[in-house]
């Protein structure tokens, strides 16, 4: 059981990642349109 936490941590992180690239991505392409 000790090692779930660490899986959650890991998952979570990937997911924060993954939500920072799609933000990332976003914000460019908004740029791009207005610049």
């Amino acid at each position: 059981t000790s090692k779930k936490p660490g899986i959650f941590r890991r998952l979570g992180n990937q997911f924060i990642s993954k939500l920072m690239e799609g933000f990332l991505e976003k914000s460019r392409k908004l740029e791009n349109d207005f610049l």
